[in-house]
């Protein structure tokens, strides 16, 4: 079992959250719809922003080869 093990899970859980968020924002009609009314995608988008800085911290200090690519991606997916 990696060392690891633990944190790569919640990268790709909070990967996968930002793949949801994704996907509900191209769903919505800006014309019928303000974003920032919207009941699940307000708390969700809070959530993964209170990440950035324990991304930002994990990437100046993990060894990891893989988890870096995965924190690195992620990352990308929060900040884009």
């Amino acid at each position: 079992n990696s060392p690891y093990a633990k944190l790569k899970d919640s990268l790709k859980l909070l990967q996968e959250n930002v793949n949801l968020v994704i996907e509900m924002i191209c769903a919505i009609d800006p014309a019928k719809e303000d974003v920032r009314q919207n009941e699940l995608l307000v708390p969700l988008l809070d959530s993964i922003g209170k990440q950035r800085p324990k991304l930002a911290e994990l990437i100046c200090t993990i060894q990891d080869e893989d988890i870096m690519l995965l924190l690195l991606d992620v990352n990308d997916r929060v900040n884009n």
